[in-house]
């Protein structure tokens, strides 16, 4: 599936290079330093807040989630450093569009949610 179809379905993926150990954003199908074939991997919907603006009672943001940074809508006000959770993703007229929230809690992983280090270590180890 790719990276639109995916995201289509409320899918955040990241694209990753298993030659060099590489997560590439926004999405590439090749890696931007051995140019070889990335595969998508769901990736982690925690983050941080890095910065926040406002225009007509819409707030844009751009949150730190594991090794990238995500321009998405903040839909609830928040301090710069405060956990963020990706409470929505898809398509809307082509384009791709995240939501965050504001997360009180620390983030409580389960088996379908890992952190980008367990997704990488896990296809390291498939590929033996």
């Amino acid at each position: 599936m790719s990276f639109e179809e995916r995201l289509k379905q409320g899918e955040f993926c990241v694209a990753y290079c298993n030659n060099c150990d590489t997560v590439m954003w926004p999405h590439s199908f090749r890696c931007s330093k051995c140019f070889l074939k990335t595969q998508l991997v769901p990736s982690t919907k925690h983050g941080t807040l890095l910065e926040y603006s406002s225009q007509n009672g819409v707030i844009f943001c751009v949150c730190r989630m594991g090794d990238i940074d995500v321009m998405g809508r903040l839909l609830s006000q928040c301090a710069e450093g405060s956990p963020v959770y990706l409470s929505r993703c898809g398509m809307h007229d082509n384009a791709p569009f995240f939501e965050f929230t504001v997360h009180t809690q620390p983030p409580i992983l389960c088996r379908r949610e890992t952190t980008k280090s367990n997704q990488i270590s896990r296809l390291k180890t498939k590929r033996g």
